[in-house]
């Protein structure tokens, strides 16, 4: 037992951005970091994390490692708001930092493929 932390000093908001930005990337957007002229005609998102854990259920036999996702997505030009969650989840014997890279790699692809699927509902 023991605490799970991210490589390199990352922060979950690092994470959630990077992988927010491929997703859109691959969903044909330009994305843009930094703040936009007012008089452009670029969309601005916002993006609220409201859960971002990794956690084990012990198990007789085995253990399941879960990793959940939940963001906000909301457009500042009035558009919809989409709620993005995934819970990804996987049983294992023990769990080395490995298998706790894995889920969360495999969470991560399936927030960003969530986004994809959700994106064009925000415009």
């Amino acid at each position: 037992m023991g605490d799970v932390l991210l490589e390199g000093g990352l922060t979950v908001e690092e994470v959630v951005r990077s992988s927010l930005t491929v997703a859109l990337q691959e969903a044909g957007y330009v994305v843009y970091h930094e703040p936009v002229d007012p008089g452009s005609d670029a969309l601005v998102m916002d993006v609220y994390i409201d859960e971002f854990w990794a956690w084990f259920n012990p198990g007789f036999w085995a253990i399941t490692l879960n990793t959940k996702i939940a963001t906000d997505l909301r457009l500042n030009s009035g558009g919809v708001n989409e709620l993005v969650t995934i819970h990804a989840k996987e049983r294992r014997q023990v769990a080395t930092d490995g298998a706790w890279i894995e889920i969360i790699e495999k969470a991560l692809q399936d927030y960003r493929n969530e986004v994809m699927k959700k994106v064009p509902k925000l415009l």
